[in-house]
C-alpha cells in the first residue's frame, strides 16, 4: 500500500534507519507491522495521532508542520 517507499523516503529524507533518532532529536521512527488502521493504510503516526492515506507529499507536509511547531 506504500508503506515501504514512505519508509525508504524518510530514511533517505531524515537521514536516519527506522529505529534510530536524528541527530538534533526532532524526529525518530520506526517500522511497525500494524497500528490498527487497516483500512486507512499506509498510515503513519505522529505524536500517537494516526494519518492514513499517507503519501510521500503528506509526509513532506507533516515533517514542516512538526518543524514550524518547534520553533
Amino acid at each position: 500500500m506504500g508503506g515501504e517507499r514512505i519508509l525508504r523516503y524518510l530514511s533517505d529524507k531524515l537521514d536516519v534507519k527506522a529505529g534510530e533518532t536524528t541527530s538534533d532529536k526532532r524526529f525518530s521512527f520506526e517500522r511497525v507491522a500494524c497500528v490498527g488502521c487497516c483500512g486507512m493504510a499506509p498510515v503513519v503516526l505522529v505524536d500517537d495521532k494516526p494519518h492514513g492515506n499517507s503519501t510521500i507529499k503528506s509526509v513532506d507536509s507533516l515533517i514542516d508542520q512538526s518543524k514550524e511547531g518547534e520553533d
